[in-house]
């Protein structure tokens, strides 16, 4: 379609529809339980996701490790020990401070 061209507001929800489905089944592949997570780490985890992409995700090995493990401190410490954390400060370190919340309510 040509530039300008008007979306309707279904097509719209469809395709949003349609990225959040591929981003959680990208997350399930990447975190062994990742629909029992809790829900604020579901959450950080798809952020990440939708910025980073499958691929980009699949190499926070460590950050990925402590998620699986519950380890929620040490999640935190590997979102900050990486590039991303440099590359887009402003959001790293609203969902660092998220992780660290959700390690100091559990």
């Amino acid at each position: 379609m040509p530039l300008g061209t008007k979306v309707s507001k279904e097509r719209i929800e469809e395709a949003f529809n349609a990225d959040v489905k591929a981003a959680i089944d990208s997350c399930c592949k990447l975190f062994d339980d990742f629909q029992n997570l809790p829900n604020e780490v579901q959450l950080i985890i798809l952020n990440m996701r939708f910025n980073l992409g499958h691929s980009g995700l699949e190499k926070f090995k460590k950050f990925r490790e402590a998620v699986n493990n519950g380890d929620w401190d040490k999640a935190a410490d590997e979102m900050v020990d990486s590039k991303w954390y440099e590359q887009v400060p402003n959001r790293a370190k609203r969902l660092v401070e998220r992780m660290r919340n959700v390690a100091k309510n559990c």
